[in-house]
């Protein structure tokens, strides 16, 4: 089988809406040029003719749900089909706030972006081309007090004994 595909991989967007930026200490550096930036890029990316595009997280400042909402939208104008799977950032709260989405509402803002059949998961398997495979793993979990831990949890990786045991012998 022949596996001859161009992809791109573009990580820690950080999105922020001009009115979304932080103006404080724990404010992320240059957070205000992420979408001019962002834009030479998709444009750039645009002129490739790739097969997909993968968005490993960090896709916004902290998970502001207008950041989501613009990013979504712009995503579904790329000529090439993008998948995303999200960052610290992202869902930095279990319980949404008056800034930040909560994590279950994550998947609803990507649906089209590989979370089509996931349900309410935080991680997916989507066939991207003939041969080829991504399996999205979510590192973003909550300990008992609700505080933000990277980590697989259980479940997480009982779907992935499940659905990938060849891969998972020495797991």
């Amino acid at each position: 089988m022949d596996l001859n595909f161009r992809f791109a991989v573009v990580s820690d967007l950080h999105v922020a809406l001009p009115h979304t930026v932080w103006d404080g200490p724990n404010r992320l550096h240059l957070v205000e040029v992420a979408i001019p930036s962002l834009e030479i890029i998709f444009d750039r990316l645009a002129s490739l003719e790739l097969d997909f595009l993968l968005l490993p997280g960090d896709l916004t400042q902290h998970g502001e749900p207008e950041n989501h909402q613009w990013l979504a939208d712009r995503l579904a104008q790329l000529p090439c089909p993008v998948y995303v799977i999200p960052g610290n950032h992202d869902v930095p709260v279990l319980e949404a706030n008056e800034q930040s989405i909560g994590f279950g509402a994550f998947p609803g803002y990507y649906r089209q972006f590989g979370y089509g059949g996931a349900g309410d998961k935080h991680y997916y398997s989507q066939q991207i081309l003939p041969g080829l495979r991504l399996i999205a793993l979510n590192s973003n979990t909550f300990d008992a007090e609700g505080q933000q831990v990277g980590r697989i949890d259980p479940e997480q990786m009982a779907w992935l004994r499940q659905t990938w045991p060849r891969w998972m012998t020495n797991w």
